[in-house]
């Protein structure tokens, strides 16, 4: 799959409801012009948008252009810096199951830049979007967890090219490889479930796992 470019979709500077610009456009051009100000007022008044944070507007949308327009709102707006990365890393997580690469560059290049992301490696993995992970891997290594436990999801999943480039890229860490372990032999994996045992010994070695009626015991 091709990726997209490391370019960001920009936002308009202050973007506003179609509906409110086209109705201030209609009305007021034939009375001397746009007039900016009644445009944002009549958005104001139209905008079910403007009470949303960025995760229920994904929620809600699906949609870039929606999230700039409650990011855009969220300038004058004093906001819990807690909160604020809270409310990030479960949009991005919403923007990652929905493999949404277009929306993930605009969230960690323009939202918030360098923001550690807990999540998005995770969610991108578990539902087997592995052009995220390959476009986080290029770009944004240094702030995503890897290595932890999303391997077990893509297993459990059935994400078969997931599994094979984190085995390359990003194999778990001995913490994590016994949950890995487990989902492998869940899925009747033992080709992956000797290869977790033989990378991580030391991790794996007490862990009992059953396998097809049968428990191996490392």
């Amino acid at each position: 799959m091709e990726l997209l470019s490391g370019a960001v979709q920009a936002a308009p500077a202050f973007p506003v409801l179609t509906a409110a610009r086209a109705v201030c456009r209609l009305c007021l051009l034939s009375h001397g012009g746009e007039l900016p100000h009644v445009v944002e007022c009549v958005d104001a008044f139209l905008g079910a948008l403007a009470s949303k944070n960025l995760k229920s507007c994904y929620q809600l949308t699906h949609s870039l252009r929606a999230m700039q327009y409650v990011a855009a709102r969220e300038s004058g707006v004093q906001m819990d810096p807690f909160y604020r990365r809270w409310v990030f890393n479960d949009a991005v997580a919403l923007v990652a199951a929905n493999g949404d690469l277009g929306t993930l560059q605009w969230l960690v290049e323009s939202y918030l830049p360098d923001e550690f992301l807990t999540k998005a490696v995770y969610y991108a993995a578990e539902n087997g979007h592995l052009h995220l992970l390959e476009w986080l891997w290029e770009h944004h290594r240094d702030i995503g967890y890897w290595g932890g436990t999303e391997l077990e999801g893509a297993i459990l999943n059935g994400h078969v090219n997931v599994v094979k480039w984190l085995r390359v890229h990003a194999a778990p860490h001995p913490d994590s490889a016994p949950v890995a372990l487990r989902a492998a032999a869940e899925m009747g994996d033992m080709a992956l479930v000797q290869w977790l045992h033989d990378t991580h010994h030391g991790s794996a070695s007490s862990v009992g796992v059953r396998l097809r009626d049968r428990v191996w015991t490392f």
